[in-house]
């Protein structure tokens, strides 16, 4: 994938921003934001909808506060690089808040904070994204799915929630789709507001936990595009019906938090919290402990570490159809 993008004029850092985070998606169990998006990135990149070697500017930079223009990159490299600058700010003040305008969809939000989580941070991001999220009371979306994430590393483990404020992403959906699997219930709704379990006529999609997840994608929403300048709900170009191939100019934020800076071991009182949660379960089922945030990724990436991912013939036809006239044969390793 490093070597695809670089043949089509990418930078390394930003292919390989690229590609781990799509990797570290699929091995973690999120395959909807995972290598099965890389064939629709590459077209972007084709059509100058991405940028590959972007220039990431700090517009306002200040002790705890950053805003930063991505260029229209792609949004992996963008936030990742947002983020890596922010950490010095983050332990010279305690914390950081950086606001990025001008990027572009940036897949799962575990990737882009996973350096920071290494480095003893707590972080909180949040992404905009196109209007796909039903409006409550309505029977038309306007907000986008907006995910966040909540993350802190206790020692070895990952403690993370990185969700989307609706029920499933929309690259979820799709992938139903292609595989023509019924949705489960109270995943989506068609054309006219009404649930469907048929993915192929999904157009909106629910929020979890009805008014409660709406209510949160409008705040993300406030605290991207609002305070990015940038476009805002149904401003935001759609990710897959992009005719002219502009720039989308999806807006992030993130804060950072240094682990540091707080007098008690932080690391510890999380993992007493995982105790707390793991013997809270009845004896009758023993062999089910409940999991903390993040432990279900955690097993599947460790799995596919074991046993590796799948990598099909129709994924690499539909990365090479991407690539358009650019022969990319030899990129792949075939040893």
């Amino acid at each position: 994938m490093v070597a695809v993008m670089r043949k089509l004029g990418g930078s390394k850092d930003c292919a390989n921003s690229v590609a781990e985070g799509l990797v570290m998606a699929t091995m973690r169990g999120t395959d909807s934001h995972g290598i099965n998006l890389f064939p629709h990135y590459i077209s972007c990149l084709i059509n100058g909808a991405k940028s590959a070697n972007p220039t990431i500017s700090r517009v306002i930079d200040k002790p705890s506060f950053t805003l930063y223009d991505g260029g229209g990159g792609f949004g992996l490299h963008v936030l990742s690089t947002c983020i890596r600058i922010s950490q010095d700010n983050a332990k010279a003040c305690g914390a950081s808040f950086g606001v990025v305008r001008n990027s572009t969809h940036c897949g799962a939000l575990f990737s882009t904070a996973k350096e920071a989580l290494d480095n003893g941070f707590i972080v909180l991001s949040w992404t905009n994204a196109d209007s796909l999220l039903l409006s409550f009371n309505g029977n038309r979306a306007s907000l986008g799915t907006n995910p966040i994430l909540i993350g802190i590393k206790s020692y070895t483990d990952y403690i993370v929630c990185d969700s989307a404020t609706s029920v499933v992403p929309w690259n979820k959906v799709r992938n139903f789709i292609t595989s023509g699997m019924p949705l489960g219930d109270g995943w989506a709704r068609d054309s006219f507001g009404n649930p469907t379990n048929k993915a192929s006529d999904a157009k909106f999609l629910d929020s979890m936990g009805g008014y409660k997840g709406y209510a949160l994608s409008f705040m993300f929403e406030v605290l991207t595009g609002v305070l990015a300048g940038g476009p805002i709900a149904k401003e935001i170009i759609p990710m897959y019906n992009n005719p002219g191939h502009a720039n989308r100019q999806i807006s992030h934020s993130f804060l950072l938090i240094d682990q540091k800076c707080m007098p008690q071991n932080i690391q510890d009182r999380v993992r007493d919290l995982m105790d707390m949660v793991r013997t809270d379960c009845p004896e009758s089922s023993d062999s089910v402990k409940p999991s903390y945030p993040g432990e279900p990724e955690d097993i599947c990436h460790k799995n596919h570490l074991k046993h590796g991912i799948i990598i099909t013939n129709h994924w690499l036809s539909s990365v090479s159809l991407a690539a358009g006239d650019v022969n990319i044969d030899d990129c792949w390793d075939n040893s």
